[in-house]
């Protein structure tokens, strides 16, 4: 047996970390993650093919599959079966049910927060109570953020050029994710940036037809695949607009229609943990890009701050001293 063998998901004897759709099995997504590194040539063209576009592959024909990868359709097939399926049609049906498995995470309770067997995990006689399962949260969100942060891209060096000359930026969400949006707009705007949130598609477009070439529409959605959230990124991106979006998926039809995709969590965790993992990620990686904004601009931000601070301050001050202001008499 060959290292990369050695290494490469068995579906009769699947390891139990890669337990992600939990009945045993490894997900799809997870099989490529592990297999990728061992992969050589058509076939780590297939993976990375995959492993970036995973919303598309699932529609395609294997002749499609490998025109997109650059491959011969019989290196597809062997791709396929160097993962552990029996052929194209089977790792398609897997891959979907996968993607399946990341969009109803966005909106149901992780059974990875309930499950005994889960909770009990890193303790031999652990008993199952609620601070095990609050414990497991921890794990899985520390989890979270590590695999956000092993996999940060040396694009997002131009994710921050985009935020530090935007004249104005546009954050875009919806559900949970405008929390993220409208807190980054907050952040931003004490570094003297002009920022906003938008949800309501009746707010986003008009928004936008006020924005100049240069600003951005930076876009947060959990599986990328929010009507009016796409929509967002693709009439920013018509009107000459720096479009970016933060997402779980890789791939999805928002990081396709984004100029720049920032990816957080990994599949494995996207899926076992879903949105509850993907806010932290988020709201961590939204803080480091404003962060990094703000050494940028260091000459001009940070005095910005200091002096807003100066005047909340004030304000908190003038008000403890004489009391709430009474309205004026008409």
């Amino acid at each position: 047996m060959t290292k990369a063998q050695a290494h490469l998901p068995d579906p009769d004897n699947p390891e139990p970390t890669g337990d992600v759709a939990g009945d045993g099995t490894r997900g799809t997504l997870d099989r490529i993650r592990v297999a990728r590194p061992e992969l050589r040539g058509a076939l780590s063209a297939c993976a990375t093919y995959v492993a970036d576009n995973p919303w598309q592959v699932r529609g395609q024909s294997i002749k499609e599959v490998a025109t997109g990868a650059g491959v011969s359709t019989n290196a597809v097939h062997r791709f396929t079966r160097a993962i552990g399926y029996d052929g194209f049609r089977s790792f398609v049906q897997a891959l979907s049910l996968d993607l399946g498995r990341v969009i109803g995470s966005a909106y149901g309770l992780p059974s990875s927060l309930v499950s005994p067997s889960v909770a009990a995990i890193g303790s031999e006689n652990a008993s199952v109570s609620a601070q095990s399962v609050i414990a497991r949260v921890f794990e899985l969100e520390i989890e979270a953020l590590a695999d956000t942060m092993r996999n940060i891209p040396r694009s997002i060096e131009r994710v921050v050029d985009a935020l530090v000359g935007a004249n104005e930026i546009l954050f875009v969400g919806t559900g949970a994710a405008m929390a993220l949006c409208e807190l980054s707009a907050y952040r931003l705007m004490t570094l003297g940036i002009h920022s906003s949130a938008a949800s309501d598609p009746g707010a986003i477009l008009p928004r936008i037809f006020l924005m100049k070439p240069g600003d951005v529409v930076f876009a947060v959605s959990y599986h990328g695949n929010t009507r009016h959230v796409n929509e967002a990124l693709e009439d920013g991106r018509s009107r000459g607009l720096t479009t970016v979006c933060l997402t779980a998926v890789s791939g999805s039809v928002a990081g396709s229609l984004a100029d720049h995709e920032l990816m957080v969590i990994g599949p494995r965790t996207a899926i076992a943990f879903g949105q509850f993992a993907s806010r932290v990620a988020s709201a961590t990686m939204l803080d480091a890009l404003a962060a990094a904004v703000a050494w940028r601009l260091e000459a001009t931000a940070l005095p910005h701050a200091n002096a807003l601070q100066t005047a909340l301050r004030s304000r908190t001050s003038e008000t403890r001293r004489h009391g709430t202001r009474q309205p004026r008499e008409a």
